[in-house]
């Protein structure tokens, strides 16, 4: 089956809602979210929008309930991605079984199309993303890049199938609680004290060398 990601709004109390049918699907692996470039438009647009300001992150759910899994195949992540994130989300969120507590949160609908947001700041971090750079240098390194933002943004990597890992895994996750400091732009800001950002999250085949 794998591990399962809701995409949440802690200050909200919501998740977003993932297809357009009639049933609410509100969860899908990592891998499936940062091969799909409208996922990344659907929560850049909600961080401008409608979750401006609010802290928003990707839960696994294994994440969530099975720490013992974790700690013991995926040692290396877990004190960071998981197990610290998880309690301060329980203890500044009031959540007791995030798991049941997030099951009735409501759906919301998304605008998945493309706003040409070249730029992702984080305010926090005093980093910024840039899209167009992010993509040209895995195309000189004869690599496919995924998109950035998701797996930032991202809580429990490394504990199940599905998950993200291949380059700089361990940054998975390291924006996460951050994401109430994030401005998206079109434009460059004049912020000079702010360091480019490329986590180089990237994949690459052998056989696209030959």
């Amino acid at each position: 089956m794998g591990q399962y990601y809701d995409v949440i709004n802690l200050d909200k109390r919501e998740k977003l809602k993932l297809t357009d049918d009639e049933i609410d699907i509100s969860c899908s692996k990592l891998q499936e979210y940062i091969m799909a470039s409208w996922y990344e438009f659907a929560i850049q647009n909600l961080l401008v929008g409608r979750w401006k300001g609010d802290n928003v992150i990707l839960l696994g759910d294994y994440a969530n309930k099975d720490f013992e899994r974790c700690e013991r195949y995926y040692p290396e992540f877990f004190p960071v991605t998981t197990y610290y994130l998880i309690q301060r989300i329980k203890q500044e969120y009031d959540l007791d079984s995030m798991e049941n507590d997030i099951y009735d949160w409501p759906v919301i609908d998304y605008d998945s199309s493309s706003h040409g947001y070249r730029y992702v700041y984080n305010h926090l971090a005093k980093q910024f993303l840039d899209y167009d750079h992010i993509f040209e240098y895995a195309c000189e390194h004869d690599s496919f890049a995924y998109y950035p933002l998701i797996l930032l943004l991202a809580v429990g990597n490394g504990c199940g199938m599905g998950d993200y890992n291949y380059a700089n895994q361990e940054l998975v996750g390291s924006w996460a609680m951050s994401s109430r400091y994030i401005e998206m732009s079109k434009t460059p800001l004049n912020l000079k004290e702010y360091k480019e950002f490329n986590p180089g999250f990237t994949y690459i085949e052998e056989w696209w060398r030959k």
